[in-house]
């Protein structure tokens, strides 16, 4: 009886002593709510707009100003007036002379740049001739072509334009030119000659 009674003095003395740090009973566990909370990562900053671009020019520096017009560009004379057509005059004429001097090369860049600077039919109608010449008939064509618009009440530029579309050849396209050069000259008779179609009468000149 007397070791029973020890034992249980013991157990009383045990229950009575408070516990030591670090020995205290484990917290209660959080609700589901909270521990969901916990382990779910925190929520990441929303992105950034990048900033707008500026300039890397100084805020007192301007940017740089267009280059000039070159020299030809800036002193050519508007389209259809007194001082292109004379220009084109000049460059056509320049451009026969290289011809006959056999400078073709420069005869084709005089006579492009009289086209350039004076569509007129008498242009248009000396560079077509010298790339028939040269057998550029395409080109030649066009050329020939836009003369005898140019000038629809020249029955010679329609015949002249009829002898580039044999060369070409396009029959049917100078019969047309033919047809035309007959609407522009009422009772005009033309002729076969070497290949050539011409006026039954040579006393015509040629156009310019």
């Amino acid at each position: 009886m007397f070791a029973v009674a020890i034992a249980a003095g013991l157990w009383i003395a045990a229950r009575d002593t408070p516990e030591p740090p670090g020995m205290t009973a484990r917290d209660p566990a959080p609700p589901p709510s909270d521990r969901r909370a916990a382990d779910d990562p925190a929520p990441s900053a929303p992105p950034q707009p990048h900033p707008p671009a500026t300039s890397s020019l100084p805020p007192s520096v301007s940017p740089p100003a267009p280059p000039p017009l070159p020299p030809d560009a800036a002193s050519s004379p508007a389209a259809g007036s007194p001082e292109a057509v004379a220009e084109g005059q000049r460059l056509r004429e320049e451009g026969l002379r290289l011809r006959a001097k056999a400078k073709v090369r420069e005869a084709l860049a005089s006579l492009k740049d009289a086209v350039r600077t004076d569509p007129s039919p008498e242009n248009h109608a000396a560079y077509g001739r010298l790339l028939r010449d040269l057998t550029a008939m395409d080109d030649a064509l066009y050329q020939l072509r836009a003369a005898a618009e140019k000038d629809p009440g020249n029955a010679d530029r329609w015949i002249e334009l009829a002898n580039a579309y044999y060369l070409k050849p396009d029959p049917g396209l100078a019969w047309n030119a033919e047809k035309r050069a007959k609407q522009a000259e009422p009772g005009l008779q033309l002729r076969r000659r070497g290949g050539k179609v011409e006026r039954a009468s040579d006393s015509a000149a040629q156009p310019e």
